[in-house]
């Protein structure tokens, strides 16, 4: 007979790109490293927590996965607008089990931290807590001590839709960035997580992580650029959210050259953008923002200078005057002079 005193208990925040709907058919399974089932636990969807009784004889490697049984809606797709269902995918949280009662939330960026744990063979507790204290500090906050698991995340839209971003914090902007990734590239949530995993290089030597490709940068990046877009028009983005750097290091081209007054302009005008983040929630969005302040600044340049290169008819597109043609280019540009 095992007695209640022979259990400790783990429980969490629940992260899928919203809260969790309150007519959902989720379950959180425990799983040891050989996949044995050590428990199942319950959920709150009013406090979006789940609770779980794990054996005290359990130690070492236990697998938490988030799945849904049904076809229940689960959460608030904030790309589409509407509500979702998790589907036949799976989120997971790894930790360590010791005897203890234990906190481990949930959510899609412990997700990414559990791939990398599956990477490493066989481990060890110091293996799985230095993964997800790389994953807190690569994408949510590079001078925490707080593993991903125990990182209570936030969210940028609630489960009815309301938008909460600019509240949110990076980890909240980074919820919104994958379900709009998963919209906007046209793949299930689960593949644009792996894809996401795939372009972190995890070191479990040192314990750092990088992102080491275009996509993952990408996420990473426009997790940033929504910060900033949720900030009020004005405001002088700090630059712990977002800065010019960032832009060039993670994919937006062309930016190099400009003035740091004409890096600041872009700045603003990303600050400027809806709160939601809506404005600038793709890289081909950015990149048009990109190209107008480019376009604008040659503009300028050609209208103090006339032996400075002269706008094209691409150029004045891009900085948004439409009517001009190859027709009308050259008389534009006399005016311009």
């Amino acid at each position: 007979t095992v007695t209640v005193g022979e259990y400790v208990q783990v429980t969490g925040i629940l992260g899928l790109p919203s809260k969790v709907l309150a007519g959902n058919d989720l379950k959180v399974v425990a799983y040891d490293a050989s996949n044995n089932v050590l428990g199942t636990g319950t959920i709150d969807a009013t406090t979006n927590t789940y609770t779980l009784q794990l054996l005290k004889s359990a130690t070492g490697l236990v697998k938490l996965q988030l799945s849904s049984s049904g076809n229940a809606k689960d959460y608030w797709d904030e790309a589409n607008a509407a509500q979702a269902d998790l589907g036949s995918m799976a989120i997971s949280a790894v930790i360590n089990a010791d005897g203890t009662a234990k906190t481990s939330n949930i959510s899609v960026l412990t997700d990414v931290a559990a791939r990398l744990i599956a990477g490493i063979s066989s481990p060890t507790a110091a293996d799985i807590n230095a993964a997800n204290l790389a994953v807190t500090k690569l994408l949510v906050n590079s001078t925490s001590t707080t593993g991903i698991t125990a990182y209570t995340p936030d969210f940028g839209v609630g489960n009815s839709g309301t938008y909460s971003t600019s509240t949110a914090s990076l980890y909240g902007q980074l919820l919104n960035q994958l379900s709009q990734q998963a919209q906007s590239k046209g793949r299930a949530l689960d593949v644009v997580l792996e894809d996401l995993a795939a372009g972190i290089s995890y070191n479990s030597t040192s314990g750092e992580a990088t992102l080491n490709n275009a996509f993952a940068k990408e996420v990473f990046l426009l997790a940033k650029v929504q910060m900033a877009a949720a900030l009020a028009t004005g405001t002088i983005v700090s630059t712990n959210v977002l800065k010019a750097q960032d832009l060039i290091d993670y994919g937006v081209t062309g930016i190099s050259g400009l003035n740091d007054t004409r890096k600041a302009d872009l700045l603003a005008r990303i600050v400027a953008s809806s709160d939601d983040g809506n404005a600038v929630d793709t890289l081909a969005e950015l990149q048009a923002l990109a190209d107008k302040v480019v376009a604008i600044a040659k503009i300028q340049d050609y209208a103090t200078l006339n032996t400075n290169p002269a706008p094209t008819v691409a150029d004045y597109l891009a900085a948004g005057y439409s009517t001009v043609t190859t027709d009308n280019l050259t008389a534009v540009n006399a005016k311009v002079d």
